[in-house]
Formats: C-alpha cells, sequence, structure tokens
C-alpha cells in the first residue's frame, strides 16, 4: 500500500512526500462532494420510484399495512405478548398456504421491501461521506500542521527528520546502493540523469524511472548537446518521455534534466 505508515513515520522526506499528495488531491474534495451529493439525489429519486412501485403492489389488498417512510426506514415494533400455548396446528395450516403462495409472497412484499432498504442505506452511507469530507476540507491543513510540528519533538520518537544511517557510509567495505538512481542534488536542486536522446522520436530516456512530470511540463536540459527548455508532449513509458522541440542524437549521454514547471 502507498504511504505504507501510521504512527510511525520512516522519514521526514516520506512525509513530504504524503503531505504533496494530501495538498494537491485536496483541490478535488469540492468537486467529489457535488459528484457524492448528485448521486444521493439519483438514490432519493429512485427511492420514491420503489415507494410508489410498493404502494400500488398492495393496492388491491384493502386489510393491508400500508407502510409509511418511517417505517421503510426502520423495522416494525414487535408487540411483548404472553407466552401462549402450543401453536403447532397453526403453524402446519400457515406453512402450507406460505409454501403454496411464496413467489408471490417474495414478489408483493418482501423483494420491493428489500430494495427500498437498501436504497435508503446507500443514500444515508453517501449523506454520512458528504458530512466526512466537509469537515475535513476545513481542517486537513490543522492535521498536516501538528504531523510536522512532532518532527520537531525530542519526546517524540516515532518521526525521524533525518533518514536512517546508510552502513556503506561508515564501513568502507561496503557498496553504497543509492536509494533514488538516476538523481543527483546540487545546491539545492534536483537533476534527474539522462542516458540517452533519440532525435527521430524525439524522445529522452532517464537513468531510472521518468521524473514527476506530466504532458505540458517544462524541463530544462544542461551538461550536453540539446541544453534548453523543453515541452513534455507526452509519456512514451516508465523511463521515456517525448518533448515538442528538435533534438541532437545522445547516446551515454551526459545531459541532466531538471523540472521547472
Amino acid at each position: 500500500m502507498a504511504f505504507d505508515f501510521l504512527g510511525t513515520i520512516p522519514s521526514f522526506e516520506s512525509f513530504e512526500e504524503f503531505e504533496e499528495f494530501i495538498l494537491i488531491e485536496s483541490e478535488n474534495i469540492d468537486s467529489r462532494i457535488d459528484h457524492l451529493d448528485l448521486e444521493r439525489k439519483r438514490h432519493l429519486e429512485l427511492l420514491n420510484k420503489f415507494m410508489e412501485a410498493d404502494l400500488k403492489l398492495r393496492s388491491e389488498y384493502k386489510k393491508s399495512y400500508r407502510p409509511d417512510r418511517l417505517w421503510l426506514k426502520r423495522p416494525r415494533t414487535i408487540p411483548v405478548r404472553r407466552v401462549e400455548t402450543i401453536d403447532s396446528a397453526n403453524a402446519l395450516d400457515v406453512d402450507l398456504l406460505k409454501k403454496t403462495f411464496l413467489d408471490t409472497i417474495k414478489y408483493k412484499r418482501e423483494r420491493n421491501e428489500f430494495k427500498i432498504r437498501r436504497i435508503r442505506d446507500l443514500a444515508d452511507q453517501i449523506s454520512d461521506e458528504i458530512a466526512f469530507l466537509t469537515e475535513m476540507k476545513e481542517s486537513y491543513n490543522d492535521h498536516l500542521n501538528k504531523i510536522r510540528a512532532r518532527f520537531d519533538l525530542d519526546s517524540f520518537p516515532e518521526n525521524q527528520r533525518n533518514k536512517s544511517q546508510d552502513q556503506a557510509e561508515v564501513q568502507g567495505n561496503l557498496t553504497a546502493v543509492p536509494v533514488d538512481k538516476g538523481i543527483i542534488e546540487e545546491n539545492g536542486k534536483k537533476y534527474y540523469l539522462v542516458t540517452s536522446v533519440k532525435p527521430q522520436f524525439k524522445s529522452i530516456s532517464f537513468d531510472g524511472q521518468n521524473p514527476p512530470i506530466k504532458e505540458g511540463d517544462k524541463i530544462l536540459l544542461s551538461n550536453g548537446s540539446n541544453n534548453g527548455t523543453k515541452t513534455v508532449v507526452s509519456i512514451l513509458s516508465d523511463m521515456t518521455v517525448k518533448v515538442a522541440e528538435d533534438l541532437v542524437e545522445e547516446n551515454n549521454s551526459k545531459t541532466r534534466v531538471e523540472i521547472i514547471s
């Protein structure tokens, strides 16, 4: 599972990645609420249609109990009655009659009632989700700020601001394995290393996975034969992107890419 942590956050970098995801996705909360509200209204319209159908199914039975909306929302009350004598005679007769008309009973009473209760339950669940999202829209920043502040508390060791020590840094005979292959940082800027550039496809292949870019983003190439700003037009694979501008071929490329927008 993505962001596979709760109480103990493995590093400050892990939190920042999680925080970025929440901040970007939170912009979609209003549209989610609008969609859910439309879905809830659709369920209520469907509910009314099934309730009307239920009344029609009962219309020819003059002594039939006519349920109102509250009865359809919750079970009928069961009156407390005194213990009666053994009713095996009645039980046998009623059971025989029920078996004779079982399909009709299910069709004209049970199935429609079940659908009504199910639709109402779904509408209530949607209402609960709308209320939850509305509340979280007001407070998600507070939750993020609380978590961020705990990284500076000595009494809160569950959060670690610094990454765990790489044993290769303290034991010279170990080979250091970079966590982020194909990524370097200089003067506070992050660069993504390129392995090859193909002019016939206008493609740029990276040393590892593509940087976090999408169609329309601007990237700045440097340290190679294609220096300058390029516009991403498509993602060809998890390691290759296509740009709008013409390129010069590079194999064993030294180019590095910076995301500028």
